[in-house]
């Protein structure tokens, strides 16, 4: 029955009007610490789909940054969950050039990072099912780790989920070799908000254009030093003293060691990332 629904929904996409947004949904798991296999971590994420492009983020996260920013324009600021572990990223793809941009708000910085870099795909000669559709295998390699695909000429759109792309049909199934990273297409929806009208929280940091070159240097910045932004801030008297929850007085120099100790073991436990190359 469930094949038959897929079957129906993605014979339903191609029949309606080009304006209108579809929505691939996948599972995304990741195991983020490679010292600790069994510890895996799920985000549902959003392939947004126009005749233009496509938009691909974290679903909890759009849900969250929705809220916070209707919040903000009734003048209720509201933090986001406390414990919740989102993923930053956005990618959107211009069609038919499939021009990559990676927008990502992170390090106090809104970066737009234009990655040039594309796919080589190998296509063999096996077939299986998935979902109803018929899909074929296809291998790649990319940013440090050797994928495997499997496409569907069912849905002739060449995307899929993160950065990849230029196979002929839409990825329903991706992962790496050693199954730390894995993408499995769960769902389809039509007719939901276009993802140009993403939800920005941070407006008040501006947007900064850089090549995937120079994000890889504030990348590895960040990786050696990840408190530097902090420290500037304490040099120039921004962060004052404050009181812990016993009641202790902790200087800024005190709250500048402890931050950088979290974020460096936080890094330590990140080890797996996705492009795996930019940990070189």
């Amino acid at each position: 029955m469930k094949n038959i629904f897929f079957i129906i929904i993605s014979i339903c996409i191609y029949c309606t009007s080009n304006a209108q947004v579809k929505r691939f949904i996948y599972e995304y798991i990741t195991v983020p610490d490679s010292t600790d296999v069994a510890n895996k971590e799920i985000n549902i994420m959003y392939l947004d789909m126009t005749q233009k492009g496509s938009g691909f983020f974290d679903g909890q996260k759009y849900i969250s940054d929705s809220t916070l920013v209707s919040m903000a324009k009734k003048n209720q600021f509201i933090m986001p969950p406390k414990d919740s572990k989102f993923i930053d990223y956005r990618i959107i793809k211009e069609h038919p050039s499939y021009k990559l941009t990676f927008l990502v708000s992170t390090y106090n910085k809104r970066l737009s990072v234009t990655d040039l870099r594309k796919q080589i795909w190998h296509i063999e000669k096996i077939t299986d099912k998935y979902k109803g559709f018929n899909v074929q295998k296809a291998i790649t390699d990319f940013a440090g780790r050797r994928w495997i695909a499997w496409f569907t000429a069912d849905i002739p759109i060449p995307d899929g989920p993160y950065k990849f792309y230029g196979l002929p049909g839409l990825i329903l199934k991706l992962e790496d070799t050693i199954g730390s990273h894995k993408f499995n297409l769960t769902g389809i929806k039509n007719n939901i908000p276009d993802y140009n009208n993403y939800p920005v929280v941070n407006t008040r940091s501006p947007q900064i254009e850089i090549s995937q070159e120079k994000y890889i240097e504030i990348y590895k910045e960040y990786r050696r030093d990840p408190a530097k932004d902090y420290r500037i801030e304490v040099m120039k008297g921004n962060i004052f003293d404050s009181q812990d929850d016993n009641g202790n007085i902790k200087t800024p120099q005190q709250k500048l060691r402890d931050h950088e100790i979290l974020l460096k073991n936080k890094l330590k436990k990140d080890n797996n990332i996705i492009e795996l190359d930019l940990l070189k």
